[in-house]
């Protein structure tokens, strides 16, 4: 059985995306992101359940290869 999240409604930030080429069929995305961000759902679209999403805007099923954490900001939040 696989384990799957809670299908709950989690709006997060996408503050910026910045996309390049890889290869022929694979291309790279650096993007900072609100905390708790589920970065891979963000590509592929988890069969839907995330969106906006990668894989809607392109038209194509996308998944992530390899995911590299680069920073953390440690950002106190005010609300």
């Amino acid at each position: 059985m696989e384990h799957r999240r809670a299908d709950l409604v989690r709006k997060r930030k996408i503050l910026w995306v910045e996309a390049g080429p890889a290869d022929d069929e694979t291309f790279t995305l650096t993007m900072e992101t609100e905390s708790g961000t589920y970065v891979k759902e963000f590509v592929s679209g988890d069969e839907g359940r995330s969106r906006p999403s990668f894989s809607e805007a392109l038209g194509i099923q996308c998944r992530v290869e390899t995911l590299d954490v680069l920073a953390i900001n440690d950002h106190e939040v005010i609300r």
